[in-house]
């Protein structure tokens, strides 16, 4: 825009409009550039070093795109602090609970998480990173069990709302679920890339929009700096945060208020950290990879089998004498 100098794709100058005509100049600079694909919402780009591994196979990447929604949120701490958030499930019986919520509802899995606060969590490594087991008493010899997922490096998919105005259109349960993405922009500071996904229909775009007001980017409403609009009478008598019942406000009020890195020399692992401590260890085990020059868990290049063959997002209630390792396999046989 300064000079007009026209780049192509890869980063090669095309027209360099103030040099002389017959000037060999622009053969010899060349602009930094990144190899881009731009799919359902997202622009990915490859940084590394050497040829780009294979496009991710994410399975939400082949739906069309009516099915796919994204917008980016910014969290004002490190990314893995984010990160370590959609690892851990037992928070859902807390940080997200809502006080009026009937204590004997049969089927509502909000209750489920409310009613037992200490599920008991495995974790399962996959070619893709691994998978979350939160399994909580849903009586009758029942268990509410929810599988998560962490995706390498630094993204995880779950079970949440309906992308959808569920006044107007209900939809069944394992038909949907979100992704996050925690891209970092700095060390202090990152983007949270929130997809929702559904696997039967469209995306209600317009519902969307209403449940995330902002525009991708834009300040949040509420926000560190005004303590996120924290009303202490709805603390008593609605939630339990008293930040409203946007589950991304909780997320950030959790993990922001950690400062922008945390010092985990000062934090205290229980079991409720068992993904936190995986995951952690993925990280250094992908870190030491790349300093081998070996590719990291889950980078695609072809002939290698596909890592996101595994990837599933389930609740479902189980009984108590099933393993539940797998389940949905037995389902599927069934």
């Amino acid at each position: 825009m300064y000079h007009g100098w026209l780049f192509a794709r890869d980063g090669t100058v095309l027209e360099q409009p103030g040099e002389p005509a017959e000037s060999t100049f622009r053969a010899r600079v060349r602009q930094k550039a990144y190899p881009c694909v731009e799919k359902n919402g997202l622009i990915l780009t490859y940084m590394g070093p050497g040829a780009p591994p294979d496009f991710p196979t994410l399975p939400f990447f082949d739906l069309p795109a009516e099915q796919v929604w994204a917008t980016r949120i910014i969290q004002e701490c490190n990314y893995l602090q984010g990160l370590e958030g959609d690892v851990d499930p037992q928070h859902l019986s807390f940080l997200h609970r809502f006080l009026n919520v009937a204590p004997d509802a049969v089927r509502d899995t909000t209750t489920f998480t409310a009613k037992d606060p200490a599920p008991e969590i495995l974790v399962e490594e996959a070619g893709f990173g691994f998978r979350i087991y939160a399994l909580r008493d849903a009586g009758d010899d029942q268990r509410y069990v929810r599988v998560t997922n962490f995706v390498m490096p630094n993204n995880s998919a779950f079970a949440a709302g309906p992308p959808v105005d569920p006044k107007v259109e209900k939809l069944g349960r394992n038909t949907h679920y979100r992704m996050h993405w925690h891209v970092p922009a700095d060390d202090v500071t990152h983007w949270k890339y929130e997809m929702a996904v559904r696997l039967d229909g469209p995306v209600d775009r317009d519902y969307m929009a209403r449940i995330f007001p902002h525009a991708p980017g834009e300040p949040l409403e509420r926000n560190l700096h005004n303590r996120y609009l924290l009303d202490s009478n709805e603390q008593r008598t609605k939630t339990f945060t008293g930040i409203g019942t946007v589950f991304n406000d909780h997320d950030r009020l959790a993990t922001e208020s950690m400062g922008p890195i945390f010092d985990r020399s000062q934090e205290h692992l229980g079991a409720t950290d068992r993904g936190v401590t995986l995951l952690r260890r993925m990280l250094l085990r992908a870190i030491d990879d790349v300093e081998a020059g070996r590719d990291p868990l889950a980078v695609q290049r072809a002939p290698q089998p596909d890592p996101y063959d595994g990837l599933v997002v389930i609740e479902q209630f189980v009984p108590k004498s099933r393993d539940v390792h797998g389940f949905w396999n037995a389902e599927v046989r069934a």
